[in-house]
């Protein structure tokens, strides 16, 4: 079939198609699916689509050119009922609504005109459970629901306050409730048995919304299309809270306006769509996957003004070019096949894996140029066409893998398969956990598993060195610094022992000498008072006597101190002369270090200066009157001893000199 439009002629590929020689505007298909409704201004037609497509009834003919008979929209009463199913409605641009029925001819098939409306009707579609009522949505920024029985048919009048109404539809879930679009951008959502104001109203356009959708199988579900160039998606389902309806579940972005909108039955989430300026493509769109159409049909010469679907597979789509399209989507140009499809992904060992498809540019893609399109109109400015040019094809399904091959290999027994029993051997074999500081270790492990080309678990070692080596440093430096003051502190503890074994024994020596000293003054007394001599006699024989008692006392403390200094110094000397009893060495409490401490303790208890005796001697009666009342006085031997010690001193001195 050949158009009667010159310079249009549909592609071959398109499964139907007709010509109908004007400008078409909306399209409506009967209950049964067998026929359809094809409204432009100038045509109002019906046409078969049993076989294929031709016109079995021009519903203008015989008519006057008024602008009551023009087809802004039209839409066959949805029912199957024998008074209803042929009645189909059409709006004007004047704002006239009429009422055809179908089996009638000529000027007999036009059952009703109504005109309340101002200005041109934009919308109309006929109630779900009402079947003689219709509502319509027009330029003039009302909402009319009519009852074509009454001779007052609109009784009852939607006054949204807004602007114009572009789109109304009924709920298919809920059929005494509708949404409309309006110019402002909003969607209000209606109920019938209520006029006063809107159940509903969301902002979902920034500027006009030229179309909506009720979702066939989602309920409150619906989808809009403005002028931003975005489909989206919307729920209204009434909130268990009490929160606003209307959320926004998905938002499709397009190149141009959305003009008219369709979901597709069979696909819950796809539809279809057309654009009112610039793009003359329909296309199918996947709203879980919004950045490329599913399917795009390119058959048309100018902008589509309505679609249709026939069966999930056939989209019906009518076009100012004055054509009518059944389409099939198995012949559809898929963008998404025709992308370069490549991939790439680098993983842990380093390497690069990419693949690549074939890419045929010509499958079901004839050139779309413009001067293929209109040849005539470009040939007036000789402007040649353009050649088709066949695209390089990219072999199919090849999986290139890049190893980097800048990195050192030195493992035989490791290939590319990276086969892990190998590589547990190989582990088992190179790597070392002791024998070494832990860094040492980790860096050791890191060559290993470079060298055996696994990347990550060299990381894992580096990663390990880098965290827990201060910890092992600092652990380390505790326990030696424990160990130090331990040390320490048992020096300590064994030199201060040291100290009181010393102190002891000096105290015992010093009592045992001291008992010695008054065991010799009490024979001296004994022998003092025997004597008959004269006084002078008597003070020198017991000066002398004292004398020589004090030098032996002396010489005894000389010769223990020499005895325990020759003891510590593993030289040992006897004093014949000496008739005390010698104390035991000091080697056997205390070391060698401990030398400098006995001296200081030495020098400490025995080189203490007191006050020196007196140069007189006592007189006989003294002494006697001291023996007297007390036999076993200790005072002035102790001033005798510790003024001999002080004499006795110096000569410690000079002896450790």
């Amino acid at each position: 079939m050949k158009s009667t439009l010159t310079n249009d002629i549909p592609p071959p590929k398109c499964q139907n198609y007709l010509n109908m020689g004007h400008p078409l505007s909306a399209i409506s298909s009967s209950p049964d699916g067998t026929k359809m409704i094809v409204a432009g201004r100038e045509i109002v037609k019906i046409v078969s689509m049993e076989s294929e497509l031709k016109i079995v009834n021009n519903l203008r003919a015989g008519k006057t050119q008024s602008l009551n008979y023009t087809g802004n929209d039209c839409c066959w009463h949805p029912s199957l009922i024998e008074n209803y199913r042929f009645l189909i409605a059409t709006a004007a641009t004047n704002g006239a609504v009429v009422i055809w029925n179908t089996t009638r001819e000529g000027s007999k098939s036009v059952e009703r005109v109504l005109t309340d409306h101002s200005r041109a009707v934009n919308k109309l579609v006929w109630a779900p459970d009402k079947f003689d009522c219709l509502l319509t949505g027009s330029q003039d920024s009302t909402l009319r629901f009519w009852d074509f029985r009454d001779a007052n048919p609109s009784k009852i009048i939607f006054s949204p306050k807004s602007e114009s109404i572009r789109d109304v539809q009924f709920n298919p879930f809920q059929p005494y409730q509708f949404a409309s679009a309006f110019d402002n951008g909003t969607v209000q959502i209606w109920d019938t048995r209520k006029q006063t104001s809107a159940v509903e109203k969301i902002t979902a356009h920034q500027g006009l919304v030229l179309s909506l959708d009720w979702h066939p199988e989602e309920k409150n579900v619906i989808a809009t299309g403005g002028r931003d160039r975005a489909i989206r998606i919307w729920d209204f389902t009434p909130s268990q809270v009490g929160g606003v309806m209307g959320k926004a579940l998905h938002n499709v972005s397009t190149i141009s306006s959305v003009s008219r909108i369709k979901w597709r039955p069979g696909h819950k989430w796809q539809l279809a769509s057309c654009s009112s300026i610039v793009d003359f493509q329909t296309h199918v769109w996947d709203v879980k996957r919004p950045f490329i159409p599913v399917a795009s049909f390119t058959d048309h010469r100018d902008v589509p003004t309505g679609l249709l679907w026939r069966n999930p597979n056939t989209l019906v789509s009518c076009s100012k070019d004055g054509y009518l399209l059944i389409n099939s989507i198995n012949d559809a140009y898929k963008p998404y096949q025709h992308i370069r499809t490549t991939g790439i992904s680098w993983n842990v060992n380093n390497d690069i894996a990419s693949i690549n498809d074939k890419i045929n540019r010509n499958q079901n893609n004839e050139s779309t140029s413009l001067s293929n399109q209109f040849p005539s109109f470009f040939a007036s400015f000789n402007v040649p066409a353009i050649p088709i040019q066949t695209p390089s094809k990219v072999e199919q399904g090849v999986l290139n893998i890049h190893s980097p091959s800048n990195l050192p290999s030195t493992v035989n027994s490791i290939d590319k398969s990276y086969d892990y029993h190998v590589l547990f051997e190989y582990f088992a074999k190179n790597y070392k956990f002791q024998g070494l500081p832990f860094d040492q270790l980790c860096q050791h492990n890191e060559i290993i598993s470079i060298q055996a080309k696994q990347y990550h678990t060299s990381k894992i070692w580096a990663l390990m060195n880098l965290y827990f080596t201060p910890l092992f440093k600092n652990e380390n430096e505790d326990n030696n610094n424990n160990n130090g003051n331990n040390n320490n502190n048992n020096t300590s503890t064994n030199e201060s022992l040291d100290e009181n074994n010393i102190v002891e024994k000096l105290l015992q020596q010093k009592k045992e000498k001291e008992e010695q000293q008054q065991q010799q003054q009490q024979q001296q007394q004994e022998k003092k008072l025997k004597r008959t001599s004269s006084a002078h006699l008597h003070i020198d024989d017991n000066s002398g006597v004292n004398n020589n008692s004090n030098s032996n006392a002396n010489n005894s403390v000389n010769d223990n101190i020499e005895d325990m200094s020759s003891s510590s110094s593993g030289n040992v000397t006897k004093n014949n002369d000496m008739t005390a009893k010698e104390p035991p060495s000091t080697s056997v409490y205390m070391e060698s270090k401990n030398d400098q401490l006995l001296s200081n303790l030495l020098s400490a208890e025995a080189v203490t200066p007191l006050a020196p005796l007196p140069s007189r001697a006592p007189s006989i009666e003294i002494e006697k009157s001291k023996s007297s009342s007390s036999p076993s006085n200790t005072s002035p031997i102790l001033y005798n001893d510790n003024s001999n010690n002080i004499n006795n001193s110096s000569s410690i001195d000079d002896q450790d000199v």
